[in-house]
Parts: structure tokens; C-alpha cells; sequence
């Protein structure tokens, strides 16, 4: 068995506000919780749970763990950007708060620009599937008790199957009615951040 630091990608829970680190791309199936003060501790394979797995006599349903703050707004990004890749505008639709604030700073030439998210909807309705893939590196999640998210990654933007532009990508999060929305998105495009 490994020790505290011999494993990549495992789970540490934290109690109260943390940080989740994805090792490698969002949705890889090993995790490994920080905690504030990104220290990694003991580390852990996590599976996703499966529906409907036996654990003890025949017909008795293990229930799945509540998913953790981390895991809840991870859910809500990869919704956005499982939106993105299927050309789906209902699924970024429903990921994005009513009043989405969208910054981007591009590095050549330098210049800031802002859009909407309306523009952005609209966007991905002109799409076909498989035009947009946005590919986060080791997110890392900070949620706070009062409804606060920030997500923190490296990406590699993919148009049409060929890589873009990199940069890296914080997004804000609030938890509005029981929901996690993302209230800004910005990014940079600098090709110093690809890996």
C-alpha cells in the first residue's frame, strides 16, 4: 500500500470548505481532495458509484454517498462543457446564471474581450457536435459554506479536433436556489499554459 503521498489521483475528505483537484482531464476517474492550504495528505482511488450495486444479502441496494460542494459544482462545469462538445445549448443553458459575466485576455494580440450569454447560447446552437472541446488539466474546486465556488484549471481548447489555444480558465460559481450557476467565466488565451 502506498503511502500519504504514494498514490496519484486519490480522495482525501476534508470537513468544511476545500479544494478538489482532478488529476488530469475533468471526469478522470481518480480524484484527490486538497485542503485549504493545498496540502494532499493520504491519498485513494475513487470509483464512481454504480446504480443498483449489491452490498450484502441478495436484493438489499447499497445508496450512493451524497456528492460532496466539490463534486456538485465539478458537475455543473462539465455540464457546460458537455454542452460544448454535443452542440447542445440547453445543457450550457441551464449551467449558466442569468446574469453570466464572459471575460477573455488573449495574449496576441493583447486585447480583453467580453461577451454574453446570450452570444454564447446563440453560439453553440450554430455548432455541429464535436466542434468545441474544451479539455480542463487538474481543476481545482474552493467552495465555501455560503454558496461561493471558484474553479481554477488549465485548458486546451479543440476546434474541430484540432487544438486552438490554451490558457488557463477560472470560473465563479454562486449556489442560487438550491443550483449551482456560473456566474463568471474567464479565461486566457496564451499558449505559454499548453502543455
Amino acid at each position: 500500500m502506498a503511502g500519504p503521498q504514494g498514490r496519484r489521483g486519490g480522495e482525501k475528505r476534508e470537513s468544511g470548505a476545500g479544494a478538489l483537484n482532478l488529476g488530469g482531464r475533468l471526469g478522470a476517474s481518480g480524484w484527490k481532495v486538497l485542503g485549504e492550504d493545498g496540502s494532499s495528505g493520504f491519498a485513494c482511488r475513487v470509483r464512481p458509484p454504480v446504480a443498483g450495486l449489491i452490498a450484502g444479502p441478495p436484493g438489499l441496494v447499497a445508496a450512493a454517498a451524497p456528492p460532496s460542494p466539490q463534486e456538485e459544482v465539478l458537475a455543473v462545469v462539465n455540464l457546460m462543457l458537455d454542452g460544448w462538445r454535443e452542440a447542445n445549448s440547453g445543457k450550457v443553458d441551464s449551467a449558466l446564471h442569468k446574469d453570466l459575466r464572459l471575460v477573455t485576455l488573449r495574449e496576441s494580440p493583447a486585447e480583453t474581450q467580453t461577451d454574453t450569454r446570450e452570444r454564447m447560447i446563440e453560439l453553440v446552437k450554430k455548432i455541429k457536435p464535436g466542434s468545441w472541446d474544451d479539455r480542463l488539466h487538474n481543476p481545482e474546486v474552493r467552495v465555501d459554506p455560503s454558496g461561493i465556488a471558484t474553479v481554477w484549471a488549465k485548458y486546451e481548447f479543440y476546434s474541430a479536433g484540432k487544438r486552438s489555444h490554451c490558457g488557463i480558465l477560472p470560473l465563479q460559481l454562486y449556489r442560487v436556489a438550491n443550483a449551482w450557476k456560473i456566474v463568471n467565466f474567464a479565461d486566457t488565451h496564451s499558449e505559454g499554459h499548453c502543455p
